[in-house]
This record gives C-alpha cells, sequence and structure tokens, in this order.
C-alpha cells in the first residue's frame, strides 16, 4: 500500500502543470453525479405527485425536471472541453517529454550496457500505462466513489436502514477487491516482466542476426524463443483467467446485494412505511 501510495504521489508532482484543470474536473463530475441522484429523486417525487392528481404539484416537478436536463447538459458539455482541451493528449504530450528528456540524461555507456530497445519498449508501455490509468481515474473511478457518496447520503435521509445496508455491502466489495489485488500483484508484475525478456530475446536476436546466422544457430534460436513464447503465454492466460473468475463473482456478489436491498424495501412498503417514490428512488 506505501509502494502504491509513494507511486501516486510521484506522478501526482510530475503533473503539476495539469492540477487545476483536475480539480476542475473533479468539481464538474460531483455536479453531474450529483444530477444523477436528483434526476432519481425527481422521478420519485413525480411518481409521488401522479398519485396525488395535483396538476400544479406535477407541472411544477416537470419544469424542474427540464431545467435539470439543461442543467447537466451544460455541465456535461464544460467536463469534456475541459478534458479534451486540457487533459487527454496534453497529459500524454508532457509525459512523453519527461520521459525523453530522463532518457537523454543518461551517459552513452548506460544507454548501450542497458539495451536501449528494450529501455524505449519500456518507456513506451509506461507511458501508455500511465496515460490509461488517469483516463480510467476521471472517466471511472472518481465519478463511481462521487455516485456512492452522493447516493449514500441521499438515501439516508429516506431510508437509514437502505442506506446502512448499502453502506455495508460497498465496504465489502471494496475490501475484497483490494484484497484480491494485493494477492494478483505479484502474477501481474512476473506477467509484465516475461513478455519484456521476450522482447529483449527478440530485438537481440534481430541485431545479432548476421553472427547467428553465420555459427548457424538459427533453428536453435527459434525453438528457445517459440518454447519461451509460449511458456509466457500460458502464464499471461492463468493470470487472466484469475481475475476473470474474481471479477465474475465479485459482480454475481453484487448483483444479489442489489436485489437483497430492493426486497428489503419492498417488505416495508407492503408495510406502509414506503412510497412508489421511495422504492424507485432506492
Amino acid at each position: 500500500m506505501k509502494h502504491h501510495l509513494k507511486n501516486i504521489l510521484r506522478l501526482w508532482k510530475i503533473l503539476e502543470p495539469f492540477h487545476k484543470y483536475f480539480y476542475l474536473q473533479l468539481f464538474l463530475i460531483l455536479c453531474t453525479q450529483g444530477i444523477v441522484v436528483w434526476y432519481a429523486k425527481l422521478s420519485s417525487d413525480i411518481l409521488n405527485s401522479l398519485i396525488t392528481r395535483d396538476p400544479r404539484l406535477i407541472m411544477s416537478f416537470l419544469f424542474i425536471w427540464a431545467f435539470v436536463i439543461l442543467l447537466d447538459k451544460t455541465i456535461e458539455f464544460a467536463s469534456k472541453t475541459n478534458s479534451t482541451k486540457n487533459l487527454d493528449q496534453k497529459i500524454y504530450q508532457h509525459l512523453q517529454e519527461f520521459s525523453f528528456k530522463k532518457l537523454f540524461s543518461l551517459n552513452v555507456s548506460q544507454y548501450i550496457e542497458e539495451h536501449s530497445a528494450l529501455k524505449l519498449t519500456i518507456i513506451q508501455k509506461g507511458e501508455n500505462s500511465i496515460e490509461q490509468i488517469i483516463d480510467k481515474i476521471i472517466t471511472t473511478v472518481i465519478p463511481t466513489l462521487a455516485l456512492i457518496v452522493i447516493s449514500t447520503i441521499t438515501l439516508a435521509f429516506y431510508s437509514p436502514l437502505i442506506a446502512g445496508v448499502s453502506f455495508v455491502i460497498i465496504i465489502i466489495i471494496f475490501a475484497w477487491a483490494y484484497s484480491f489485488n494485493q494477492k494478483q500483484y505479484p502474477f501481474i508484475i512476473t506477467n509484465r516482466d516475461n513478455w519484456n525478456l521476450q522482447s529483449k530475446f527478440r530485438s537481440d536476436s534481430f541485431m545479432h542476426l548476421q553472427l547467428i546466422k553465420t555459427l548457424n544457430r538459427a533453428t536453435y534460436f527459434l525453438k528457445t524463443y517459440l518454447k519461451k513464447r509460449l511458456e509466457t503465454t500460458t502464464y499471461h492466460i492463468q493470470t487472466r483467467l484469475r481475475s476473470n473468475k474474481h471479477t465474475i463473482a465479485r459482480e454475481t456478489f453484487t448483483e444479489f446485494a442489489t436485489f437483497f436491498s430492493l426486497g428489503l424495501a419492498v417488505i416495508l412498503f407492503l408495510r406502509d412505511e414506503y412510497t412508489i417514490g421511495t422504492i424507485y428512488l432506492i
């Protein structure tokens, strides 16, 4: 955990020129997820107002709903504009510039001894991985966390019981995912190292192709490469299958947890403790 936090802080320092845009994006994400919950709340209010058959109440909620739609699209446009203009490719460009400067800070002996082709491949993979991680954080992780917090707080006003059950379920899911990731991490590192060794073996063969042909060792190198390639592929498949099993199990638990929460809400509705709108909101 300490190692991951150190890497995150290091990356955050590297991306210092983009901090203000991250904060703006975070604010817009919070607004967007808040509106998602607001949609549900308005929908539940409209359902309840239909039961009362009060035209003024119904119309007022419909006008508010139209305003929320306009507000949502305005914030969505601002979020996409900020992401496109100030993040995305500009971050990738910044990372390439950073790694390029680091690469040129090496002396000639380091560059040759540490295998320049492999080093460049690793750097490119690192740049792509960081870009994917940042994109995942902005488009998935932060919105999900924001929606969880806002939804749980909103539910607590209508049903502390359902909010409490939901919160416990969320904690279980996060703890489960974190525990698995800690166990899976060494396999992912080994898998990455295996592919890097394959790249090194391949590029070494190309660099010394003339010598290999002269010594008539082409068949040996090909058999060795294919054998190592098969071992690497097998290990990669086993690592992915382990992740797939965990994902399916966690998603199954989540679906049944949702079913349990809704079932509990229906029971309370049948006891006249909830309205139809509250059921919809939950």
